[in-house]
């Protein structure tokens, strides 16, 4: 990977998100000692397509059209039916139907708690697939691409306490496999969609799937997945590190590596079809940290995760749009006015660096060196009740306010620019509407605006508009 140079810190040059841009020579942005953001008017790192848009469930009748279409969503993945299909494909160009969630319903037995496993029947399973693909693309309601088996790491829905060997759950995909391109030889396929990123076999936990051993073996058997898919949703097999989002972009450069080094796997696309932790999904800082490293992972799709299930409370199942809104499914939450303004951000996606790899931004312009900045910004410290009392990690001290500096290299001779800063608080409640963008004129020196965001908050969001 090339480095861009958008300023310097201490000794540390600034990374770039492409990796086909060269250094511009020009002002450096951020300074030794500073809490900064650097944005690179100038240097486009690809097309802003909105890629984190995307949905889990999160769908009912209560659902308000306007609150979904206002998100402009990308792609929504869910096991509703017919009528949920055909409904959120209106919205989003790109639908997965999950079979394992079918499979489990078709045989779930409540003296058992679960549904049956595959393997018990295999004929059962194959032929269950196969009508269910089939039965679809006759009723016109087929989706983009089917997900064989959900989490198999995890196993939920089957019988409680089934840890089944790597061998039967390698055989679900191929027999999965093999069962949808029986019902449609033209038929888009996915796989693995592990609970998290494990790149290799884990000893301690010899009942987990890993990526590794998933393309080995289908590189052997001839699997030719059109997607090959995991959750960032920090699973606790992982280690903490590799929980965060900051973590997201060296598991997608690795993914690369390995389907590089497996070339009968073809060039099947990078799906993270789940993404935040059920804890955090309310807290905007977190969310802006997530699409921020799924943006500069540049993978092709991801998918928002959903709450968990509560008494009285659904979960995944109130028609929400995953906690963007109360589950009346009309009235937003502060989640829903970051993705709101991640939704109108157009045009080409900017070269981004912060001095704190747990203070995000996304940056986009309609082109490089023409046109209004929009910078989103958020803050993902720590996920504890002191920030959020949906969190529940082990409580810590929670970490002072920040003053930041967002320096965007936005070209021409000097002048003044007018920011309009919203803010988007870490909160568990309402938000009918967001809150009133304040306005600030800021020098343009260099080309450089040098944007204040003051008693910065763990938790909190910020959008910007440089004009």
């Amino acid at each position: 990977m090339s480095v861009l140079a958008l300023g310097f810190v201490g000794a540390v040059r600034i990374p770039s998100l492409a990796s086909d841009v060269r250094p511009a020579a020009a002002t450096p942005l951020c300074y030794a000692g500073q809490q900064c953001v650097a944005v690179d008017g100038d240097v486009a790192v690809g097309p802003a397509t909105r890629k984190a848009t995307g949905f889990l469930h999160g769908f009912g009748s209560a659902t308000s059209p306007a609150r979904i279409a206002a998100l402009r969503p990308t792609s929504w993945r869910g096991s509703g039916g017919q009528s949920q299909q055909l409904q959120t494909s209106l919205y989003a160009n790109t639908t997965t139907e999950i079979i394992s969630d079918y499979w489990i319903r078709a045989t779930y037995n409540p003296q058992r708690g679960g549904g049956m496993l595959p393997w018990e029947d295999w004929n059962r399973y194959s032929n269950f697939v196969t009508n269910f693909v089939a039965t679809a693309k006759q009723q016109g309601w087929a989706p983009t691409f089917w997900e064989v088996q959900n989490e198999p790491d995890s196993w939920l829905g089957y019988a409680p306490g089934v840890h089944a060997n790597i061998a039967d759950i390698l055989r679900v995909f191929q027999v999965g496999y093999a069962a949808v391109k029986r019902a449609d030889p033209s038929a888009k396929v996915i796989g693995p969609s592990l609970s998290g990123f494990l790149e290799r076999h884990n000893p301690a936990r010899p009942e987990l799937l890993d990526m590794t051993t998933f393309l080995d073996f289908s590189a052997r058997e001839g699997l030719h997945w059109d997607a090959i898919a995991w959750h960032e949703t920090e699973p606790d097999y992982m280690p903490v590190a590799e929980r965060r989002p900051e973590a997201i972009p060296g598991h997608v450069a690795r993914l690369r590596q390995m389907l590089a080094a497996r070339p009968q796997l073809g060039h099947p696309l990078i799906f993270v079809n789940e993404y935040m932790y059920p804890a955090n999904i309310d807290v905007p800082g977190w969310r802006v940290g997530y699409v921020a490293a799924l943006e500069q992972a540049n993978v092709d799709v991801a998918s928002m995760s959903c709450p968990l299930s509560t008494p009285g409370d659904d979960g995944c199942f109130e028609p929400s749009l995953d906690r963007l809104l109360e589950n009346d499914g009309s009235t937003p939450r502060p989640g829903y006015w970051v993705m709101a303004f991640y939704a109108n951000m157009l045009g080409q996606r900017l070269a981004t660096w912060s001095s704190d790899q747990h203070l995000s931004a996304f940056a986009t312009r309609l082109s490089a060196g023409s046109g209004p900045v929009q910078v989103l910004l958020g803050r993902h410290v720590t996920c504890t009740t002191a920030v959020n009392p949906l969190c529940h990690d082990p409580l810590s001290q929670t970490p002072p306010p920040v003053n930041l500096t967002v320096a965007v290299r936005v070209g021409g001779g000097n002048r003044s620019a007018v920011v309009a800063i919203q803010h988007i608080p870490d909160a568990n409640r309402s938000m009918l509407l967001p809150e009133a963008p304040k306005l600030l004129t800021v020098p343009i020196v260099g080309g450089v605006a040098r944007v204040p965001v003051n008693n910065f908050t763990d938790g909190e969001a910020y959008a910007l508009t440089i004009t």
